[in-house]
């Protein structure tokens, strides 16, 4: 496998994937799967699907409980004033 290997590609790929998924959200994990997929296909791969399943918090895939889905839409942060005395 070493000889088929292209080590910048990759690391390429694993840093896209890191792009979308270092957010923690639904929508880059679905972003992160499609980019999978299609770097797949493009490898040569024909029956390649992104399977999407419900983030309800009910439904059940094997004994996985599938987590409530929720993205953020907007932050805000409030720390304290750090100071002496």
């Amino acid at each position: 496998i070493a000889g088929r290997v292209e080590p910048g590609r990759a690391f390429d790929d694993a840093w896209a994937i890191q792009a979308h998924d270092r957010h923690f959200t639904y929508r880059a994990f679905h972003d992160s799967a499609e980019y999978s997929a299609d770097r797949l296909r493009r490898a040569g791969l024909s029956d390649v699907k992104v399977l999407e399943a419900p983030a309800d918090g009910t439904s059940v895939f094997g004994d996985w409980r599938m987590p409530l889905a929720w993205d953020v839409v907007r932050r805000l942060a409030d720390a304290p004033r750090l100071g002496c005395g």
